[in-house]
């Protein structure tokens, strides 16, 4: 048995967190758990790593609104395999593309065959159920479209759901319990309401919408003898596989220059690489060799320390196959060096490695400040190399648009990043739906309740407060609902750093995705930094962050140079009044790192 129609936090109309719904299933005694979200793909992510920890199948569909001859009607579609997959990925990035229209029939009969559907006869009657069902039978096979009802506890939800059934007897369509389940316990339906009230929606009065066990769904369609068939049938059928594990990155290939052919000498040093790469990695590889020995030159001229250290790195970057990678950020670096975008010196362990000296990548040199490569990259560690390019507040959309021109506007990706409604919010927006006294909701504020993570630690950590919860009803209400709302997702932006470049288009299902105002890809998922839950799923991700610092320092060489006649770069490291002026911890307002209490305090 299983509950199909759970609606996440994404939803915006439910207050279920992935991780409590898995683990609710789990306690409930049903085989799976499914999320059927309204035309988004937001979870993905989270409902793997929930159904790792629970053991569990997860099921992912997504409903969208159908026009079907003179009917709209919702089909919630649910993957039969991988294939599906990718297909309803691409289905939900083209629905926000036509910015949630109603979808049609037309070009779609081949992302249908490969779903298991349900018709939504929850908002429907029995006459344009029937319409929709003769309709898509004519393309689809019976076995894989069911029509899926809700019980609302109501006498005449009953009767329709019985004519239904009745006017359906002859297609041989089999049913399925589709109650929208929006929280999990029947306690968590105040928090509901008072967050529906909030977002402007409808409120509930009745448990049609929280999570049930296999015997209240029994109960609830006592009257549908086959109603477990049918769900039993519909599961069986979907066969995507939504457990994350580590997929291959996808990294473009570098569009190497077609006259560029690999050197004897790489091809002797590489040779047990060269036997199994592809000629299109050999290429790359080959092109990273010569750029790096070239920039190595420059810098070192012959210098045996240098060149067994860029040699000791190749090996490292070229064995590993990151050499399209570095050749990406040597490519987009250069790019801006040409077109006047202010570019910072390098940050992070990258700093570390010799071969983004000699590519430009970074500034400073490795070996004279005995930075090590090994925390940059390492032949014994899993996952890609990390690079952090800063550039000028001012142009960095310079830099992204040439991103979007070398590798496709379809291959180049914003990532989502998203903003909980935090305890402070929930109450801000509950007092207005209350009249709580203003001295009572001072008092309560003196407790910083923001800090804790539940009422009894609240009274764990601050006994009066109880003596306030005894003092107003009200205030043990704002309470536990901050508590239990605090972590809803309130907005969505843009994350400030994050681009996608794939090797395989966006748009056609390998990540669902959605537009921002210019019509701009933007990934539905966000990315866990902790998780990598980007780079899990096989994306390459590059953090190019604009800072107006960057456009201040470079405002401040020209002056310097402007004054003295000197370029900033010829003044010393070493230089005595600069340090002087260091220690006295003064004007380092905007250093980075140096500008924190603690930081002026070692200095000092």
């Amino acid at each position: 048995m299983a509950i199909l129609n759970a609606k996440s936090t994404m939803n915006q109309n439910s207050i279920i967190e992935i991780e409590d719904y898995f683990h609710a299933v789990k306690s409930s005694g049903l085989n799976y758990a499914a999320i059927t979200n309204d035309g988004t793909l937001h979870d993905l992510f989270e409902i793997s790593e929930a159904a790792k920890q629970t053991g569990l199948k997860p099921i992912v569909g997504s409903k969208f609104p159908f026009r079907i001859g003179s009917n709209v009607i919702d089909l919630a579609l649910y993957p039969r395999s991988n294939r599906g997959k990718k297909k309803l990925n691409a289905l939900s990035t083209r629905f926000h593309k036509n910015q949630k229209r109603n979808l049609g029939l037309e070009g779609m009969k081949n992302i249908l065959h490969d779903m298991a559907i349900v018709v939504d006869a929850g908002n429907a009657d029995s006459k344009a159920t029937k319409e929709v069902i003769r309709t898509l039978t004519t393309f689809l096979e019976k076995n894989t479209l069911f029509v899926g009802l809700q019980e609302t506890f109501e006498q005449d939800n009953k009767e329709k759901n019985l004519e239904i059934k009745k006017v359906l007897v002859d297609e041989n369509i089999k049913f399925i319990p589709f109650n929208e389940i929006k929280f999990l316990k029947e306690e968590q339906m105040d928090s509901f309401n008072y967050f529906s009230k909030m977002k402007g929606l409808d409120t509930v009065e009745d448990i049609e919408n929280v999570l049930p066990t296999v015997e209240d769904i029994e109960q609830m369609f006592d009257y549908m003898e086959d109603i477990e068939d049918g769900t039993t049938d519909i599961v069986s059928q979907i066969k995507a596989d939504y457990i994350i594990d580590q997929e291959a990155i996808k990294i473009p290939s570098y569009p190497v220059p077609l006259d560029f052919n690999p050197s004897e000498k790489f091809k002797k040093r590489f040779q047990e690489y060269i036997k199994v790469a592809s000629e299109k990695q050999i290429r790359s590889a080959g092109y990273l060799w010569h750029l790096v020995f070239k920039g190595l030159v420059e810098r070192y001229g012959v210098d045996e320390v240098a060149i067994n250290r860029a040699i000791k790195e190749m090996e490292v970057i070229v064995k590993m196959n990151f050499s399209d990678y570095f050749l990406i950020v040597w490519d987009f670096i250069d790019y801006a060096g040409k077109n006047g975008i202010i570019i910072g010196p390098g940050r992070g362990s990258v700093a570390g490695s010799i071969v983004s000296f000699c590519l430009n990548i970074t500034k400073v040199c490795p070996i004279k400040y005995k930075l090590q490569f090994e925390r940059f990259l390492s032949k014994y560690r899993k996952g890609m190399p990390d690079i952090d390019v800063d550039v000028s507040q001012k142009t960095r959309g310079k830099l992204i648009a040439y991103l979007r021109r070398k590798y496709g506007k379809g291959f180049v990706s914003h990532i989502i990043t998203r903003a909980n409604y935090g305890f402070k919010n929930i109450n801000n927006n509950m007092l207005k739906q209350m009249r709580v006294p203003e001295n009572l909701v001072t008092d309560m504020m003196k407790f910083s309740p923001e800090s804790y993570n539940s009422v009894s630690e609240l009274i764990e950590k601050k006994p009066e407060a109880k003596e306030l919860m005894g003092k107003s009803k009200d205030v043990r209400v704002l309470l536990e609902q901050g508590y239990a709302l605090k972590n809803m997702p309130n907005t969505t932006s843009i994350h400030a750093a994050g681009i996608i470049i794939s090797g395989e288009p966006l748009e056609e299902g390998g990540l669902p995705m959605m537009y921002d105002e210019e019509g701009n890809l933007v990934t539905q998922i966000q990315n866990d930094t902790d998780k990598n839950s980007l780079e899990k799923m096989g994306y390459l991700k590059f953090d190019i962050l604009g800072l107006r610092n960057l456009d201040v320092i470079q405002m401040a060489k020209q002056l310097v140079e402007k004054k003295t006649g000197k370029q900033f770069g010829e003044i010393p490291l070493d230089d005595s009044k600069t340090l002087e002026l260091l220690e006295t911890a003064k004007f380092l307002a905007g250093i980075f790192q140096l500008e924190s209490i603690s930081a002026k305090n070692v200095i000092k």
